[in-house]
């Protein structure tokens, strides 16, 4: 008893599991428009069932949503598949009107049209019946997606049909040197197939095979009836198809290749067209590939004689008139373009403009359309262009995008990327128009963008403006050219001057002081000669200065100040002004960075020419007149000459005038002794990098004996050598790489000749040096020297 109290809450639950388990199956059963009731009391179960009719509830609200939108979709889809067709019909209308009316043209000898004219009907027609065959597609398409295809059945010889297809085939697979085989047994018989469909899906067999074998190659079409089958093969022996794109292959729109640089055109229908037109006459459609190794179709369609009770036309067609569709839906295949390396005779009168393009049509169009003009080469893929560049420099480059081997953006990247094609104006040709595109095209650098289609005077315009770019960066890089031979010749004379300048100096030197005032004027003359060429060569520049293209480029940005953006963006010219500007500043850059260097020697120059004649005067200056002054202020003059004024070049001037007395001296030579010293100090301090102390001290004092003053002049400069305190004086000595030891040795002779003496002290290299001029307060007396009375 007391083991049946303890079980029955558990066969309570065991019911109640089962009872829920019966109504769940409701929605095994696809139904969820219920809730499970629950009737136990126990709280675990209630909490079940509670989390079952929500699970059941989401699931009910779901599976609603999905089958509005599944209805939603579905009608959308039978939308687009009337749109489809619809549309398609409308374009067969005026398709039907353009190819007639070419044809009729076309086959009227009478009109005795000019070759060129002739060419370009030719080229519609072939386009034309291209579109033709594309609006047929994209209607048995739309019919297949609605299913909306259906068998008209008729007599057909498939043997005779397939063998009149292959052998109007067999000029392009000779033009592309492909061979072209067909073989079937010889008693096939006549046989019910909806013979559009079998057209369809022959054509579209053979045209791949032919696309994807290369030269040389082979493709291989069998007929075989076994049974109650028709077996149609075609075998080619061209690239193959990856493994990964096998299973995929009869899907619509998908392409084994559909990158930018795939090899051939196509909308990826063709085969899920035929794929269902092959499950509509009851068939299978199979494929086996390797890839380098070829690719095998095969079609296994229901052969089926006519019978008492079938309802179609028994009147066998003549094959001949099935042989049409095949010489315009792959004529185009027939069509190769003339390799870049076989163009050898270019005028060079004219502009060179190079087309890229793998359709031989749209080549030869744009190039009828530039050939009165300019000199054109083409190429069918950027590798082909790319080769063609390096070979004969075209002026401007025309690309399509999309082509076999290296598309169109990798050509402007490669040719970009190298300095010396950098400057090729490369136009872009595409299908694509989005903004995405032309973002890109410009990002990677094309200079320019043309969706297609375009009117041939847009064409012209566009390759007109690429031309004009070409041409402005060509004078540009022409100017730069002369520029840096000119500098290279200004430096070739700047060597020459100075080396002239060097013998000059040597030549003074040996010659003693007679012949200074001669050596002296030579050098000032090479300097003058060297600063002529500078002044030139800065006239030059000034005058051809690119400050005034800089300033109309500002009126460019000035008259189109209220539309600057569109200006920039749409505008033939403003789209040019960003790279323009660019180049334009490099220039601009390049010929301030020489005017400066040319300003800076200038100012050498002009230097190094006072130095001489600083000292040419106080050698040569035999006045003797005497004047009273007041030391200090002369002193404060001979400081302003040098330049020496406080805290200048970071250097600090000290003076201590403890003698203030007016004194009659010969005021030229004493101002030019100071200047001397002074000058010395300066440049003693600023040649010394290690030294933190930059300081010059100046002071004036009385000497009591023979009634005379010194003027001390002490810097912190590199200092003097022990050996070379007895030279510093000495006529053509110097310790200053550019010195010519003129200075010193000119303001020793100027103190001894006022009957005074200069003297020099040092503590060795380093540690600065002092500069002791004496003077007599009064000196009525004027004593001839020569060099000779200076040790």
């Amino acid at each position: 008893m007391d083991k049946t109290e303890k079980s029955s809450p558990n066969e309570e639950i065991k019911k109640e599991i089962e009872s829920i388990s019966d109504q769940l199956c409701f929605a095994v059963k696809g139904e969820f428009d219920f809730f499970v009731e629950i009737h136990s009391v126990d709280e675990s179960i209630q909490k079940l069932g509670m989390l079952i009719n929500f699970v059941l509830d989401t699931v009910r609200r779901s599976f609603s949503e999905i089958t509005e939108k599944n209805s939603r979709l579905t009608e959308l889809d039978k939308l687009k598949s009337d749109f489809l067709a619809n549309i398609s019909h409308e374009l067969r209308t005026p398709l039907t009107l353009i190819l007639g009316p070419l044809e009729s043209i076309l086959k009227d000898d009478s009109l005795s049209l000019p070759p060129k004219q002739q060419e370009n009907l030719q080229r519609m027609h072939r386009n034309a019946h291209r579109l033709y065959v594309l609006v047929n597609d994209l209607l048995d398409f739309s019919k297949a997606e609605a299913g909306k295809l259906e068998i008209h059945e008729e007599l057909i010889d498939m043997k005779a049909f397939i063998a009149q297809i292959i052998d109007d085939a067999q000029g392009i697979a000779e033009e592309r040197k492909l061979t072209l085989t067909f073989a079937a047994k010889s008693h096939l018989g006549l046989l019910l197939f909806d013979q559009k469909m079998i057209e369809k899906i022959v054509l579209n067999l053979i045209s791949n095979a032919m696309k994807f074998t290369p030269e040389g190659g082979k493709v291989d079409v069998r007929l075989e009836k076994e049974d109650n089958f028709i077996t149609l093969s075609v075998a080619d022996t061209g690239n193959g198809i990856p493994e990964a794109d096998i299973q995929r292959l009869f899907e619509r729109f998908h392409q084994v290749n559909s990158s930018q640089t795939r090899a051939h055109e196509g909308t990826g229908i063709g085969l899920a067209i035929i794929h269902q037109f092959v499950d509509l006459m009851g068939g299978k459609i199979t494929v086996e590939s390797k890839e380098g190794k070829g690719s095998t179709f095969t079609v296994r369609l229901p052969a089926r004689e006519p019978s008492a009770d079938d309802k179609v036309n028994t009147q066998h067609k003549e094959s001949k008139q099935y042989s049409s569709p095949i010489k315009t839906s792959l004529v185009h295949m027939g069509k190769k373009s003339v390799p870049s390396d076989q163009i050898v005779s270019l005028t060079n009168e004219r502009p060179l403009v190079l087309i890229t393009d793998d359709n031989p049509d749209m080549r030869a169009y744009i190039a009828s359309l530039l050939e009165n003009s300019y000199e054109v080469i083409a190429a069918e893929n950027g590798k082909e262009a790319l080769e063609a560049v390096y070979k004969y420099h075209p002026q401007v480059i025309l690309s399509d995008v999309m082509m076999p081997v290296m598309d169109g953006y990798q050509l402007t990247q490669a040719l970009k990327a190298d300095p010396q094609t950098a400057n090729i104006p490369i136009i872009l040709i595409t299908a694509k128009a989005g903004k995405e595109s032309i973002v890109s095209g410009i990002d990677i650098g094309a200079d320019d963008y043309i969706p297609k289609p375009f009117s041939a005077a847009e064409l012209l315009a566009r390759v007109r403006a690429a031309l004009r770019l070409f041409q402005s960066h060509a004078t540009l890089k022409n100017a730069n050219d002369e520029l840096t031979k000119e500098i290279e010749e200004r430096k070739k004379l700047e060597l020459a001057n100075a080396a002239l300048n060097d013998e000059l100096i040597l030549a003074a030197r040996r010659a003693g002081m007679a012949d200074i005032s001669t050596s002296i004027l030579h050098n000032v003359g090479n300097v003058l000669n060297s600063v002529s060429v500078s002044l030139e060569l800065l006239k030059e520049s000034m005058d051809n200065s690119h400050i005034n293209k800089l300033m109309n480029i500002g009126k460019l940005f000035n008259e189109n100040i209220s539309n600057i953006s569109s200006y920039l963006t749409q505008d033939s010219k403003g789209k040019l002004i960003p790279q323009y500007l660019v180049a334009l500043s490099q220039n601009v850059e390049k010929e301030f960075k020489i005017s400066g260097e040319e300003i800076e020697n200038l100012r050498n120059y002009i230097q190094h020419v006072k130095e001489i004649i600083a000292t040419q005067n106080s050698l040569s200056s035999t006045s003797g007149l005497k004047e009273n002054i007041s030391l200090p202020n002369l002193i404060e003059t001979a400081l302003k000459m040098t330049g020496s004024t406080n805290e200048i070049n970071n250097v600090i001037i000290n003076k201590v005038y403890s003698f203030d007395k007016s004194v009659l001296v010969d005021k030229s030579k004493f101002t030019q002794i100071l200047v001397n010293l002074l000058q010395n100090a300066k440049e003693s301090i600023l040649s010394d990098d290690n030294n933190h102390k930059k300081e010059i001290a100046i002071s004036i004092e009385e000497s009591c004996e023979n009634n005379q003053f010194k003027v001390v002049v002490t810097d912190t400069g590199s200092g003097i050598l022990p050996e070379n305190i007895t030279k510093i004086f000495s006529f053509g000595f110097s310790t200053k790489e550019n010195g010519h030891g003129f200075g010193l040795h000119a303001s020793a002779l100027a103190a001894k000749e006022m009957g005074g003496q200069l003297i020099a002290q040092s503590q060795g290299k380093g540690k600065g040096a002092t500069f002791i001029l004496t003077l007599p307060s009064q000196n009525n007396k004027k004593k001839k020297l020569n060099s000779r009375d200076i040790v």
